[in-house]
Formats: C-alpha cells, structure tokens, sequence
C-alpha cells in the first residue's frame, strides 16, 4: 500500500524537478502558513514533497533523503496532512500519513491545535498499516498517558473551541502577491490607421497583485509600439513613425489546473501617441483579452497574451475609434 501511495505522489510531483537537499527554506516557510491557518499556502509549497522521496518499505530511507533530514520530513509530512484534512481533502491526507508511516512506522501524530478526529483518520490509516490490534494499542496507551498527565478535559476544551469557531484563530492582514512582468508583442492597427502605418513591435511591462489566495488579478499594464508609414502618396513626405503607448488599469480572474492556467482580463485608461511628439494626444483606451499561463515553480510564471484594444480618439485627432489587436508574451515573477 505504500508503494502504491508513493507511486501516485510521484506521478503528481513529475511537472517539479526534486533539489539536491531536502528544500529547509520551502518547509519553513510552509510552516509559518501552518501557524498561520493558511492552510492552502501549506498545500502549494508541501505536495510534491512526498512524491520527491517515495518509500519503497516502511523504515526504509527514501533515496535522496538524509538521516538527519528525516524528523523534518516528518514534520512536513504532519502539517502537509493536516492541511489537507483542513481543507476537506480527506484521501490526499491518508496518502500523506502513509508516507509519514513509510518513513517511521512508530510515528504518532499529535500537537493541541489538531481536532481529534483528524487524529481519528490517522489512526485509520496506521490500522491498514500495521493493524488493527496495533492501532488500538496505540489509541489506548495515548488515552492512558493523557489521563496520568491531566489533559483529556483540556483537549475536549480545546477541540470544542477549534468546532465552533473559525479557521482564522485572530484577525490578521491579508497577504498581498506582487507579480512584475515583462515581455514582448507584435500589434496590429485596424481601421483607418491600418490603411497609413504599418503593424509595429511592442514592449510591454506591468505588474500584478492577488490578495492572498485568490484567483482575482489587479494590475497596470503598458504597452509601447511603434509603427511606420506604409502609405505612399503622403501630402508630407517627411512624416514620421507613428508612435503609441496605452496604460490601462486591469482586472482578471486567473483560473488554475495543476502547472497551466487562463486568465479572462477588462482593463480601462488612456492612450498616448503622435508623429512627432508621444504626448501629441491622449485619449481613452479600453482593454480586451485573455492569457495563456504556465507556472514555472512557486515564483515564475510564463504568460502568452491576445489582447484587443480600443482607442476612442477625439473627434480632432489622427486615430478615430481606432481597434488593435496585440498577440505577445512575457515572463512574471511573484513576490
């Protein structure tokens, strides 16, 4: 059963390549987020642990994993489950306590902020293990030990507290994820302007923010492209390139499936361009589009963009309702 469970942590940790070492830094960070009762955040930096080190016997040290590194493991492993049981996971949690179990089969799961019946299904788990005899054993010496030390009303006090009261023991300030980006984009122009310049090379940089865990998305976003003159009877001849900048303000909602995702987007702001001077006009712009997203890792993300704009010049300016359509891609990096 072991084998079998690490098999399929293996298989979901193949998009992550294992370190060299036991990844301290990653599990420390997990455990502040315990401490925390982010319990999703646990989740994100934990899942692939298991399927980096699968045990083949129970006792037996997983290839790649050090002696001296196993009680951390161990500790991984228990808040990994736990947050699993927290967030209504139940059978990803069993696989994580067979993994703990594979590591040490004499481990006990334990600590007072854990409701007991999530110690209940560890239990569970140990008796497929090891029996269901084994199983009581334990159950009726952790009993006996927490009589002799005055703690069973202590922890029904506590576990009727954890029931009816909310994940978040105490207020705290939600977490704020800043993603820069940056990349590149080809932009083509519609309408009359298509008939005069030509389709131009864009740069394009902005910034992200998430609130937490969530898949909402704000942010500012530029755009620059320049575009030359295509038209050949010009009453001036010496009219130079065409160039624009649009900044918009930009909500998107980023929807996730394992190491790929997409992300629906409406933006408003304003528009600069002109032929001899950026600033010669500023108009409002509108913003369209949808990204393509691959997540490299905890902290890089590859986007792929088609995006439409629309510029609403005034009535005086070269650009009249002018449409564009910007195809390009770029690099973000999450703090």
């Amino acid at each position: 059963m072991v084998s079998l469970g690490a098999l399929a942590w293996a298989t979901s940790a193949t998009a992550q390549e294992r370190p060299e070492q036991l990844p301290l830094p990653q599990i420390f960070k997990a455990v502040a987020c315990y401490g925390n009762l982010n319990y999703p955040c646990v989740v994100e930096l934990l899942e692939a642990i298991p399927g980096w080190y699968p045990v083949e016997r129970p006792g037996r040290l997983p290839g790649g994993l050090r002696a001296v590194d196993v009680p951390v493991a161990l500790e991984a492993g228990r808040i990994l489950g736990v947050s699993f049981l927290a967030l209504g996971e139940e059978e990803r949690a069993r696989e994580v306590f067979r993994w703990v179990l594979g590591l040490d089969p004499g481990y006990t799961l334990a600590g007072s902020e854990i409701p007991p019946n999530f110690i209940g299904i560890y239990l569970e788990v140990r008796a497929d293990m090891t029996g269901a005899a084994v199983a009581e054993g334990v159950t009726v010496r952790s009993y006996v030990r927490a009589v002799t030390r005055g703690r069973v009303e202590r922890a029904q006090r506590v576990a009727r507290r954890l029931a009816s009261r909310p994940r978040i023991v105490e207020p705290r300030e939600p977490v704020v994820r800043v993603m820069p980006q940056v990349g590149v984009g080809w932009v083509v122009l519609g309408g009359r302007d298509a008939e005069v310049y030509g389709d131009g090379f864009g740069l394009r940089l902005g910034v992200d923010a998430a609130v937490g865990d969530r898949a909402w998305r704000f942010g500012v976003q530029a755009l620059y492209s320049q575009h030359e003159v295509t038209l050949t009877d010009l009453l001036d001849q010496e009219q130079t390139n065409l160039e624009m900048l649009h900044v918009v303000g930009a909500l998107g909602y980023e929807l996730r499936l394992e190491r790929f995702g997409v992300r629906p987007m409406v933006g408003v702001g304003a528009t600069l361009f002109g032929v001899s001077e950026l600033t010669e006009r500023v108009t409002p712009a509108g913003l369209l589009g949808v990204s393509g997203l691959a997540y490299i890792g905890p902290s890089v993300r590859l986007r792929v963009d088609l995006e439409g704009w629309g510029v609403m010049a005034r009535p005086e300016g070269e650009l009249l309702g002018s449409a564009l359509l910007s195809v390009g891609g770029g690099v973000g990096f999450i703090f």
